[in-house]
């Protein structure tokens, strides 16, 4: 038997749209889109009146979308998380969109998204043997989940995200030393729990769930491809975070590889991923196709 779905990801920095059609066990993709809301633009803890109408309409193209594939509203799966979480006027835009799109959106812990993370991963690169850490560097939250023979072993979600360090930290561009250090001993400080997750563990690889490893990938021009993710040594990272760190905004905006939406603030991506490859000394990184949406694949086929 054959059903189409529909999966919506309203993250902090992005809204993801996913439209899947599952046979038995079989999964074919009719449309995927992400379009950049930076829900946390001018601070998370309420969406501003630009930010809250840019969200809505997201939403409202979104829906029709969704209409034109005729995919009832029961196999409609929209998850909202960090910034939805924690802003002010979150619940006001979850029942605005309920009102306009009979869109129901489920608000769900850091803990939940981890786990949902791991499973759509997973169901990119397999199950692994030996234990990895997974990251997925959002716009109000990180996510780090442990693996271990393909099983959690620890999953936690930080308030660390892009958009959240950028508001505090970012005061000159390019960002100097003394600031970038400042992130990093932040980090130290409020991933405490991470550190101590990981000490004695040894870690084969760290996998990212996010499009700031893929501006990595891109720029490495990787060819170690295969059918939903990619795998970098970790020492191919470092070219690539000296050349972002350096480098001012308008030079960023002039790298053909990076996104214009990601220009901005790439360099606090790449300070979390300097701190996860050197937390976690994995000499791998594998980059994911699947996150958050495809782990609701999963769970719907009852997989991982």
């Amino acid at each position: 038997m054959q059903n189409r779905i529909a999966l919506l990801d309203l993250g902090t920095n992005t809204f993801h749209l996913l439209i899947v059609e599952i046979e038995g066990q079989s999964i074919t993709e009719l449309y995927r889109e992400r379009i950049f809301v930076k829900l946390a633009e001018g601070g998370i803890e309420k969406l501003s009146a630009e930010v809250y109408e840019r969200a809505l309409q997201t939403i409202l193209k979104f829906s029709a979308v969704i209409k034109s594939f005729e995919i009832p509203r029961e196999e409609v799966k929209a998850v909202g998380t960090a910034a939805l979480r924690r802003a002010s006027n979150g619940d006001q835009f979850i029942e605005e969109v309920k009102t306009k799109t009979d869109i129901s959106i489920n608000l769900i812990s850091g803990e939940e998204e981890a786990i949902l993370i791991s499973k759509g991963i997973q169901m990119a690169v397999g199950k692994l043997i030996g234990t990895s850490l997974i990251m997925d560097i959002g716009g109000g939250s990180t996510e780090f989940i442990i693996l271990e023979n393909g099983n959690i072993k620890w999953a936690k979600s930080f308030k660390i995200g892009i958009g959240v360090l950028f508001n505090r930290f970012y005061r000159e561009d390019p960002m100097p030393n003394q600031d970038i250090n400042e992130v990093k001993n932040f980090l130290i400080k409020e991933c405490e729990p991470l550190i101590n997750a990981l000490s004695n563990l040894t870690i084969s690889h760290l996998i990212g769930a996010s499009g700031s490893f893929e501006v990595v990938n891109d720029f490495l021009e990787n060819k170690t491809s295969f059918a939903h993710h990619r795998k970098i040594k970790s020492t191919q990272f470092y070219p690539i975070y000296k050349m972002m760190m350096e480098a001012n905004l308008e030079e960023r905006l002039a790298f053909e590889k990076l996104p214009n939406s990601r220009a901005e603030m790439i360099g606090m991506a790449m300070i979390l991923m300097d701190f996860a490859l050197r937390i976690s000394k994995a000499p791998e990184i594998l980059i994911s196709d699947y996150a958050l949406k495809e782990g609701l694949i999963a769970e719907k086929l009852n997989v991982f």
